[in-house]
């Protein structure tokens, strides 16, 4: 069996698309911008990975 991107990235796709929606309409982009700074950007993004490391173990699992 052949697993392509698009055949990998589909069900995630369909899984998230609240949250893209969301994503979409809500965007602080000056919260945003302060959290790319320093170190609360740099711990704020590595908690952001562990959350999506985490959301991947348990969907495919």
């Amino acid at each position: 069996m052949v697993v392509t991107a698009t055949g990998f990235t589909q069900p995630l796709r369909v899984m998230f698309a609240p949250l893209y929606r969301l994503r979409r309409q809500v965007t602080p982009v000056a919260l945003v911008s302060t959290l790319h700074q320093g170190w609360l950007g740099a711990c704020c993004r590595r908690l952001a990975f562990i959350e999506l490391a985490v959301l991947l173990v348990v969907a495919f699992a």
